[in-house]
């Protein structure tokens, strides 16, 4: 809990914080694992150690063990070696700032071997673009070196090391199932499909010539394997299919996490993915006497739940968004092989 303190103290910009403040970013982080008695502990720990001051005309917050409602920064005295200063003010000048380490020479012994592997290869950069992962393991010996520290290399020397290291990140890739036709259709339709099982119910019903459903001919099922399809998106461009005019469907559990999911993708990639409104439809009325109650940790925004809703009509957008709002969920597997089987048509 305090190396976490410290950290929130090291971001701060001005002198004072409020206690609040602090509280809720570690309940953010430590989430149901966040104890009000360790951190009561560690942060008067932090005063003990004269790291903070008490701002006491704010009073206290009247819990147990109590806490005052603001807290000051202490300035510390920086004690730095000679050796380390006049490293920090030779070796480095041209190729980063390292203003970050004379305040904090501590750091610099941690992070030394890595600023100089990072200016070695400033100082003889080609134009090779390797992936995220490959360059890390060359440079540090560790693939996973620059996921892990790039943000914080940043904040300290002022360096995107993922563009200035000339490396670029893999897209993760995904299952996907495409058609094969003798010529290259009009409209090329793509189904995205959250759950494995829903996916492979519907990989098998393509071998048996089903590619139809409610009236959409499908030319591509891609596997989203839950919330992983946010991120790997990209790798569809890999696929060669730019060209084609493209329509993007979507179909997931019929839930928050489900619709949250859907909104990410369309948002953060910047596609204009849509709901199959078929499959909801018939997966709603047929589960929706049996829809159960979602997780405690499901949140998604009234936003994404409206844009959702806005693509059916009036009457199925009340009983959606009523299913939703009482925190309960239909999985898509409730639209089951047989099911698909029986509503798709054969090529």
């Amino acid at each position: 809990m305090k190396i976490y303190i410290n950290e929130f103290i090291e971001r701060q910009e001005k002198k004072r914080f409020e206690t609040s403040q602090l509280e809720k970013e570690l309940k953010q982080r430590f989430k149901t694992k966040f104890w009000y008695s360790e951190f009561a502990r560690a942060l008067n720990a932090c005063v003990d150690e004269g790291v903070l001051r008490p701002v006491q005309a704010r009073g206290k917050n009247g819990m147990e063990p109590s806490l005052f409602l603001s807290y000051q920064i202490v300035d510390q005295e920086v004690v730095i070696r000679e050796a380390v200063r006049r490293e920090l003010e030779e070796a480095y000048t041209g190729y980063f700032g390292v203003d970050y380490y004379f305040k904090h020479p501590d750091h610099y012994d941690e992070d030394r071997e890595a600023l100089l592997q990072i200016k070695s290869y400033l100082a003889d950069k080609d134009d090779t673009i390797l992936s995220i992962n490959e360059r890390s393991y060359q440079l540090f010996n560790n693939e996973k070196w620059l996921e892990e520290s790039a943000r914080k290399f940043k904040k300290r020397i002022g360096l995107n090391l993922l563009d200035d290291l000339s490396c670029e990140d893999a897209p993760e890739p995904f299952m996907f199932l495409p058609r094969k036709t003798k010529v290259p259709p009009a409209q090329f339709n793509v189904l995205i499909i959250e759950n494995k099982a829903t996916f492979d119910s519907i990989r098998k019903l393509c071998k048996e010539g089903y590619y139809t459903f409610g009236g959409v001919e499908f030319h591509l099922f891609i596997y989203g394997e839950g919330n992983k399809i946010v991120g790997s998106f990209s790798f569809f461009y890999d696929l060669g299919l730019d060209d084609q005019k493209l329509t993007f469907y979507y179909f997931g559990d019929l839930d928050l996490e489900g619709i949250y999911i859907w909104h990410q993708l369309k948002k953060l990639n910047e596609i204009d993915v849509v709901p199959f409104t078929y499959f909801y439809r018939l997966l709603f009325e047929e589960n929706n006497k049996r829809a159960r109650d979602v997780g405690e940790g499901q949140q998604c925004s009234e936003e994404a739940i409206a844009l959702f809703a806005s693509y059916f009509d009036s009457e199925m957008q009340k009983r959606l968004i009523d299913l939703i709002r009482n925190r309960k969920c239909i999985p898509q597997e409730g639209l089951h092989r047989a099911m698909l089987r029986e509503v798709g048509t054969r090529a």
